[in-house]
């Protein structure tokens, strides 16, 4: 199998909304772009913004030690070598007092730091709406390989321990071997060569029951895992292999959102760019249609009048604050500062960053992600309304 071997970092809304719901102290939000065909560049990157890090929060008034133990979590991974052989696109870093959590994401992130009162996930907003992110699962008896993609990349998430890579190494392990002779009676003939001669097609009719025996047993440990690490996400996923392999999985299948749709191939001849694109045919359309249903709604209750359609910025920015949104509509690419007072719910703007000031844009998508909203980032011209961002509220 050509895939390369990125390991990827799981992010999901609900992993989100837990680290927005922590946010205690000086919050520290980091985020740079990782390349990870150069991956002696990256800790560099790393180590450079740490630096800035540490100045800004020195300016702050934190003592140096002070500074220097907050950041230490994220200072550790410069010399942790595996951390670095892994890498994706962009690299997300969240640092509060004792904690950090990362995501190494397949997403062009520009640098930028943020310090204060919580996190910023604007950057990653791509991840988690209007460009999704998606999962693809390449089947095949000598290699499977779990995958999480997003419009620019696609990169491997590690199954863990215990799930077998093959139908070869399958074997090796007694419960697979217990699990088909309870389900089948078939007794554990023959050594693993054999049994990889029948995977590779050089045995007979009765063999090849007999591998779609074991093929189903495997994509029955398989499915468990699957499941078990999507969780609650509710993120497409695409089934790539030869018919038979998809079929059979289908049959074990328990994770609601597998695309009805699949990519017909031989992994062994598919590498990452490709099968890349050709996941990210099938679920673009999704993506689009979620957002366009969003988009029409919004226009609907415009048209009537209707007030949950709302557009002015300091209403949006409440209703965020105040958990009162179904969707929010956020310009790319564009930041706006102030500050928000939840008990006048007055919103003050300043043209340019000033000390104490938020990004009302990502203080509404922060709030509206926490709060089991939908966020969509949108070319500027887009937003509609008319105004700097808008949103279809609750009530």
């Amino acid at each position: 199998m050509q895939l390369s071997d990125k390991h990827m970092d799981l992010l999901t809304l609900e992993n989100l909304r837990e680290l927005l719901q922590d946010q205690q102290g000086t919050c520290i939000s980091m985020f740079l772009p990782t390349d990870p065909k150069l991956a002696e560049q990256n800790p560099i990157r790393l180590k450079n913004l740490l630096k800035q890090a540490n100045q800004q929060l020195e300016e702050m008034g934190l003592r140096t030690p002070d500074a220097r133990k907050l950041l230490q979590p994220a200072f550790d991974l410069l010399d942790n070598r595996e951390f670095w052989q892994y890498q994706s696109h962009g690299l997300a870093l969240f640092v509060r007092p004792g904690s950090l959590t990362y995501y190494r994401l397949p997403l062009e992130l520009r640098e930028f730091i943020s310090i204060g009162k919580r996190f910023r996930v604007k950057p990653i907003l791509p991840m988690l709406s209007d460009d999704g992110h998606f999962y693809a699962l390449f089947l095949s008896l000598s290699g499977i390989k779990l995958l999480q993609g997003s419009h620019y990349s696609i990169g491997e998430i590690p199954l863990g321990d215990g799930i077998p890579k093959s139908l070869e190494e399958a074997t090796q392990y007694d419960q697979f071997e217990k699990n088909l002779q309870f389900h089948t009676g078939t007794q554990p003939a023959g050594a693993i060569g054999s049994r990889a001669a029948v995977f590779h097609g050089q045995g007979s009719a009765g063999d090849e029951k007999t591998t779609k025996t074991f093929a189903r047993e495997l994509f029955k440990i398989l499915d468990t895992r699957v499941t078990d690490i999507l969780n609650e996400d509710k993120a497409p996923l695409v089934l790539a292999g030869i018919e038979v392999n998809r079929g059979l999985y289908r049959e074990v299948n328990h994770y609601e959102f597998l695309l009805d749709r699949g990519i017909d191939c031989n992994p062994e001849d598919m590498d990452a760019p490709t099968l890349h694109q050709r996941s990210w045919d099938l679920v673009q359309p999704l993506f689009e249609k979620k957002r366009q249903e969003a988009l029409d709604r919004y226009q609907v209750l415009s048209g009537r009048g209707d007030k949950r359609a709302a557009s002015h910025l300091e209403d949006v920015v409440a209703a965020a604050t105040f958990q009162q949104i179904e969707s929010l509509f956020v310009p790319a690419g564009t930041e706006i500062w102030g500050t928000f007072d939840p008990e006048s719910r007055h919103v003050k703007f300043h043209p340019t960053r000033q000390p104490g000031d938020d990004d009302l844009l990502d203080l509404a998508v922060a709030h509206t992600l926490r709060n089991a909203g939908t966020a969509y980032n949108l070319p500027a011209e887009n937003v509609p309304g008319h105004g700097a961002m808008a949103a279809i509220l609750r009530f």
